[in-house]
C-alpha cells in the first residue's frame, strides 16, 4: 500500500507517527484499488494549491488534493487553511476520516 513502504534506507518504521501527507497517500491509493480509477494518480498535477503550505510540486501533493476534494480530509487549521501534511494524524481524526471515506465508497 502506498503510503507505508519501506524508507529509503530500505528499513519499516513502524513506531514513527502517520503523517498527514502519508495518510492522504495511503487513501488515495484505497480510492484507486476500490474503483479502479487510475486517473486518480494525476488528477491534479499541474494545479495550484490551495493550501498555503502545500507546494504543488510535493509528491504527496496530488493525493492532498484527491483527499480533501472529495470531503475526505479537509485543512488542519481552518484559520489559516494550513493543511500540515508533516503533522501527525491524531486517533480521533484518523477515525473520523475512515468513516468519511467509507461513505464515499457507498456510493461507488
Amino acid at each position: 500500500m502506498r503510503g507505508l513502504e519501506n524508507y529509503p534506507d530500505g528499513n519499516f518504521h513502524p513506531d514513527e507517527l502517520v503523517t498527514r501527507a502519508a495518510f492522504a497517500i495511503m487513501l488515495e491509493d484505497i480510492l484507486i484499488k476500490v474503483t479502479g480509477d487510475n486517473s486518480l494518480t494525476t488528477k491534479f498535477i499541474g494545479s495550484t494549491s490551495p493550501f498555503p503550505d502545500l507546494k504543488a510540486d510535493l509528491p504527496y501533493f496530488n493525493a492532498i488534493m484527491v483527499v480533501t476534494s472529495r470531503g475526505i480530509m479537509e485543512a488542519k487549521d481552518m484559520t489559516s487553511g494550513e493543511f500540515a501534511p508533516l503533522s501527525p494524524v491524531a486517533g480521533v481524526d484518523a477515525l473520523l476520516i475512515i468513516r468519511k471515506i467509507k461513505e464515499e465508497l457507498k456510493f461507488n
